[in-house]
């Protein structure tokens, strides 16, 4: 079996790194000057008690690549940008070709299940930090994360068998969960703090605009009759041996979304706090927070604003600004 990664930013390069690190055989694609960094010098991983330095086989583009039968991708890349890389990879594979969404959010998997025949949903659960080309940062110890994997929309069969266990003898852990959507769900919860950190940093995490945004997502679960799993589920497969170490001369910074502004890319936030925006929306559910931070967000990238160019109490104007659009919708 080999494991193509598609779109090798901080997770992708970090899992591909790992699995290389193992003797799997790993194709990455990624683009830019990421590419032609570890072409020459290879992929440097840091963490918090060694550094490593691999060079699998990399690649700019899925044409690039000879297929094989017993290929499994990995979408390990941020959501905007999943549709267009589902079609280029149609172009080249075939549509019983195994997909895993490594992913954060819900909508990749509906993506890929138009396209191709057989869907697998993965909850990554590894803190990775992507800011220079060739260099990727894996913040945990002893292990690097856990990739939990299941069938879309549920099920298991042979690939999450042999997916878990390559996973788990690669310096990670990862189970497998037949229902992975309700892990996905809860995962998505978590992520909705991403553009938050982004605007606003570290002093955003457990605040009244963090509690907002948390309260309107519960609201529209419960209104779509979404099954998700509970914060002490979530917690329950939680590896305890999965602890955030100090990797020496490279401090932690923000998350994703934190790194996306900090590079100067695009941002997943219309498929995070949007998906709770379009739940709200189905159910007559009002979404002020998660509408702010979405606006917020988007208005960043836009004018190419650097992270935590924000505040909360911007985001509490702006959100009290949606309620009161939010209760004209609803009279009509």
């Amino acid at each position: 079996m080999r494991y193509i990664i598609y779109g090798a930013g901080a997770i992708g390069s970090g899992i591909g790194a790992l699995l290389h690190q193992h003797g799997h055989d790993v194709v990455l694609i990624a683009r830019g000057e990421h590419e032609k960094q570890i072409k020459i010098n290879g992929l440097t991983v840091h963490t918090p008690d060694s550094t490593f330095n691999v060079k699998p086989h990399i690649v700019s583009h899925p044409k690039a690549i000879d297929w094989k039968d017993e290929d499994v991708v990995f979408l390990t890349m941020k959501l905007q940008d999943t549709e267009s890389a589902l079609e280029e990879l149609l172009k080249y594979t075939n549509t019983n070709t195994p997909i895993i969404s490594a992913q954060n959010g819900v909508e990749a998997e509906r993506m890929i299940a138009r396209k191709f025949l057989n869907v697998y949903g993965m909850v990554v659960m590894m803190s990775a930090t992507f800011l220079d080309p060739g260099e990727v940062i894996l913040h945990s110890t002893p292990i690097r994360g856990w990739l939990n994997i299941g069938r879309y929309p549920y099920g298991l069969d042979s690939i999450t068998k042999k997916v878990s266990s390559v996973i788990s003898h690669s310096q990670m852990s990862s189970n497998e969960n037949s229902q992975i959507m309700r892990l996905k769900y809860t995962k998505l919860k978590h992520n909705l703090n991403n553009a938050l950190d982004a605007l606003v940093g570290n002093s955003g995490r457990g605040g009244e605009v963090h509690k907002e945004l948390n309260s309107e997502a519960d609201a529209c679960f419960t209104a779509a009759l979404i099954d998700i799993a509970s914060e002490e589920e979530f917690d329950a497969i939680r590896p305890e041996n999965f602890k955030i170490g100090k990797v020496p001369n490279h401090p932690r910074r923000g998350t994703s979304a934190w790194q996306s502004l900090a590079r100067g890319k695009g941002i997943e936030v219309d498929y995070l706090n949007g998906e709770i925006v379009l739940l709200g929306t189905m159910h007559n559910i009002p979404t002020p927070y998660n509408k702010a931070v979405q606006e917020l967000a988007l208005r960043a990238v836009r004018d190419g604003l650097p992270p935590e160019n924000s505040s909360e109490e911007e985001i509490h104007q702006l959100a009290a600004e949606y309620s009161l659009a939010f209760d004209e919708i609803i009279k009509t």
